[in-house]
């Protein structure tokens, strides 16, 4: 299947889900068949009849995760606020004592990462860390109310609901803007649960936007768009850094999966508005640094963010070179199967790029091709790959890689790209097959 089928796959199945999440495997069969036959003739719609079963599983594991996300986050909410009964009185006792100490300690820790303004400093209007990290204004009363209600909910629903509110009483002119300063503002909240709300409510806000306006290419909307995301990314690394709750175990969705998921929009609107520009080589570097930045602590999610991009025609490839080249290179975790595999992958898509000629990765697929998978790998695949769509049989850890790098179709790819972003326990937890790549609107 093409890249538009499974958008339309993915837009679908955010549709059927709304007030419809009880839809049985025959009843969800018949809409799907009555939406493909909806369409005019088409070489999508020619593209969906002649795979009408893979295109089928596919929609039913996009609900699947989009039911078990929904469900994660309300549980997460719930436990939040088990923890801390009271944390409007909470958050206003330690607000008042330490929001200003906090801020300072904040601004210090950035100035040591010794990442300097020039990292920043793009052909369109960014923020820099200057003007990220605290408002124009002090917090009114009203913006502390909302910072407490919304630490206080225990749905996603809600939450979207006061910050629709939150907009209306400040006259934010977006809810993308709206989150950002609710980001901003959050000051002194070491609920590193909340930050995690906004970030998955900007996704589901932000994602469609991004695919949106990217076909209808308008320049002036995505240059807004990434200037909104660009500041959201750098103001979300240095609130959630600055939280003191490591020590507790993270709840799904994770951090680092829902900044990859941004960071990987981030770069398509990039590698899009930067197309025609002549530094490119310059504009990649700086591109790099940024992403880099917002990954210091885990660099092995710059896997992630590659293997989600879309913007990789011929035009825009150098300005992810340097991305590239890191995924190519870097030293793998010979013993974590989820990081084999999408080193794999990426080795297989990059060949498939058309690249400069004066990228040559003949090394680099050689080398792949001798990896040897971490134990327990082929039994991994089993478990979320149809055999009929893979087939494992006679293989072991050391012929793997030759053979993954010689079978990857386009769909193939695609469903071990999804298998790899998510980690195993919740990729056994909810479905078998195919799951979606970056976080989708509930």
């Amino acid at each position: 299947m093409n890249k538009k089928s499974r958008k339309f796959i993915k837009v679908l199945a955010r549709k059927l889900i709304k007030g419809q999440d009880h839809l049985k495997k025959k009843s969800l069969k018949k809409a799907f068949e009555k939406a493909v036959n909806g369409l005019p003739e088409s070489e999508l719609q020619s593209s969906l009849l002649s795979n009408f079963t893979d295109a089928f599983t596919i929609l039913r594991s996009q609900i699947e995760k989009l039911k078990v996300l929904t469900q994660q986050l309300a549980a997460d909410d719930v436990q939040t606020i088990n923890r801390n009964p009271d944390p409007i009185a909470a958050t206003a006792s330690h607000q008042d004592g330490q929001s200003q100490g906090k801020t300072e300690g904040e601004i210090i820790k950035i100035e040591r990462t010794k990442i300097s303004d020039q990292h920043f400093n793009f052909p369109y209007n960014f923020y820099t860390k200057k003007n990220v990290l605290m408002p124009t204004a002090s917090k009114t009363a009203v913006d502390q109310f909302y910072l407490k209600l919304l630490q206080n909910q225990s749905g996603m629903a809600s939450v979207i609901e006061y910050v629709k509110e939150y907009q209306r009483r400040t006259s934010e002119k977006s809810i993308l803007s709206t989150l950002n300063r609710l980001l901003v503002i959050s000051t002194g909240i070491k609920d590193r649960s909340f930050i995690k709300k906004l970030l998955y409510v900007y996704l589901t806000k932000m994602q469609p936007l991004v695919e949106k306006y990217l076909k209808e290419d308008s320049v002036q909307k995505a240059s807004n768009l990434q200037e909104n995301l660009h500041k959201f990314l750098y103001v979300s690394h240095v609130r959630y850094f600055s939280s003191r709750s490591s020590d507790v175990i993270e709840e799904k969705p994770y951090y680092n999966d829902l900044i990859a998921s941004l960071l990987s929009l981030y770069l398509d609107l990039s590698v899009y508005l930067f197309r025609n520009e002549e530094r490119k080589e310059k504009l990649a570097k700086l591109l790099y640094n940024f992403t880099s930045y917002i990954l210091v602590k885990t660099p092995q999610f710059k896997y992630d963010v590659l293997l989600q991009i879309t913007q990789v025609n011929a035009d825009r490839i150098q300005l992810i070179l340097p991305l590239i080249k890191f995924c190519l290179t870097g030293d793998i975790d010979k013993t974590d199967i989820k990081a084999y595999v999408k080193y794999i992958i990426t080795v297989a898509m990059v060949n498939n790029l058309n690249l400069p000629d004066t990228i040559n990765i003949d090394d680099d697929i050689k080398k792949a091709r001798s990896v040897v998978a971490p134990s327990g790998t082929i039994d991994w695949l089993r478990e979320g790959v149809n055999e009929e769509v893979l087939n494992l049989d006679e293989l072991n850890n050391d012929n793997l890689s030759f053979y993954l790098l010689d079978n990857l179709t386009e769909s193939v790819q695609s469903i071990l790209i999804d298998v790899s972003i998510l980690s195993k326990p919740y990729f056994m937890q909810s479905v078998k097959g195919i799951l979606p790549i970056r976080i989708t609107e509930v």
